[in-house]
């Protein structure tokens, strides 16, 4: 058996995936040392990348088509899926906060990777990094700043930090007229590298 962590809470709680010699791939969620799998239904892997310190869990799964569709676990196990952005080929559920707020890249028809927020239950938002080819949101906090990477037209990565666009009541700004994530710094060259100037 392999054993995968991918995502770490404040509480120390951790999930990922496991492999074994099985047919399918469950996801694991360890909680006070106390491990339990879970699969979605009819998924040939499931993935949990991130949970919050709630408990709620978010991830993909890849389906016996071998596609892959989001989805989200309620502390008490309960399996919301598919999460899938409209007009998407596939869509990768990355990362979540403690307002549970949602974040992850998709692949449109064309072949071309977005980055995606997410909020519950029906909110799903697009962000493209300025100028990039691609772009994907991997990680959330819980002062709404995210991180992310895109591909620049040469083909290189860039690492970026991002933040939710809020209202005045810290509130996500899901007006489509709006950008719902904006880049929260400057990227300077550094060689090799990107870094956010802070």
């Amino acid at each position: 058996m392999d054993t995968i962590p991918l995502g770490i809470n404040n509480l120390g709680d951790i999930c990922g995936t496991a492999i074994f010699s099985g047919p399918t791939q469950p996801a694991f969620i360890s909680v006070g040392q106390i491990v339990t799998t879970f699969a979605v239904p009819g998924a040939t892997a499931t993935f949990a990348y991130q949970v919050n310190d709630s408990g709620q869990i978010v991830g993909y799964y890849v389906d016996s088509n071998l596609i892959s569709h989001g989805y989200m676990r309620d502390s008490a196990g309960t399996l919301t899926y598919p999460i899938d952005v409209p007009g998407a080929t596939e869509t990768f559920v990355l990362g979540n906060n403690a307002s549970n707020w949602v974040v992850g890249r998709y692949t449109d028809t064309s072949d071309v990777t977005h980055g995606f927020f997410y909020v519950t239950p029906d909110n799903i938002l697009t962000y493209d990094y300025p100028g990039a080819t691609s772009t994907s949101l991997n990680g959330i906090n819980s002062s709404g700043l995210i991180c992310g990477y895109y591909t620049d037209t040469a083909g290189h990565s860039h690492g970026f930090v991002a933040r939710v666009n809020v209202t005045a009541s810290g509130k996500p700004n899901t007006n489509t007229r709006t950008a719902p994530v904006k880049p929260a710094y400057s990227l300077p060259k550094v060689p090799g590298i990107a870094v956010p100037a802070l």
